[in-house]
């Protein structure tokens, strides 16, 4: 079923929806979401990468699942950097990323801003954020959103 169809049942006869109840009925893309959220990561937005993961818990999105996509997300970015670096043309960079080419920017943009230093320390965060969800008692939403602020804040150009 389409969301518009959705929402026009959900709505009945009076046809009226508030905005809470459309954001909670048409969750968004989860790849799209993790695209935005690296990209507030990488450029150090801390507040508009905490506002994007708590957007992702709503929509019932598991905390380890945003660490996965995250790692994913990461891994492309690093990849994408070093492709970058070497000069390889968009298309194949895309290929070899594993990406639509459309797609390309969302992981050059913070391949660019961030360090070689800054991702590896994310991915050593991201390795032990992976250890706690699995064998810590704190909640898993509460481990996330504390990465998530980490990799944010090292990532700022500030820093």
């Amino acid at each position: 079923m389409q969301a518009l169809e959705q929402l026009e049942i959900y709505a009945g006869k009076s046809g009226r929806l508030t905005r809470a109840q459309v954001e909670e009925l048409v969750p968004e893309s989860r790849e799209r979401n993790v695209f935005e959220l690296t990209k507030a990561i990488g450029s150090g937005d801390a507040r508009r990468a905490l506002a994007l993961v708590t957007n992702m818990l709503r929509n019932r999105e598991p905390p380890l699942r945003i660490q996965a996509m995250l790692l994913r997300q990461l891994r492309q970015t690093w990849r994408a950097k070093e492709l970058a670096a070497a000069n390889v043309p968009r298309a194949e960079m895309a290929a070899a990323v594993g990406l639509p080419p459309f797609f390309l920017d969302d992981v050059l943009v913070p391949a660019r801003r961030m360090s070689v230093t800054a991702l590896r320390r994310s991915f050593e965060r991201l390795y032990h954020a992976d250890r706690a969800f699995k064998s810590s008692r704190v909640d898993p939403e509460v481990q996330l959103m504390r990465l998530v602020r980490q990799l944010a804040e090292e990532a700022s150009p500030r820093r």
